[in-house]
């Protein structure tokens, strides 16, 4: 599954993910069509792959 929407940026996506408790799995990086990505860890996610994705235009 993926999640874009406009936020603060996807590092601060990642982070406060991480405060409640997900674990990201590594730094955000640029994915598909140069969008930012960072995934969760399927293991606290009830073994769905999460992907986050910042829209481009908005780094």
């Amino acid at each position: 599954m993926a999640f874009a929407r406009a936020t603060d940026g996807i590092e601060a996506e990642a982070k406060r993910a991480a405060d409640e408790g997900l674990t990201p799995l590594g730094e955000p990086l640029v994915g598909a069509g140069g969008k930012k990505i960072v995934f969760l860890h399927p293991r606290q996610t009830n073994r769905a792959l999460v992907e986050f994705v910042e829209p481009k235009g908005t780094h």
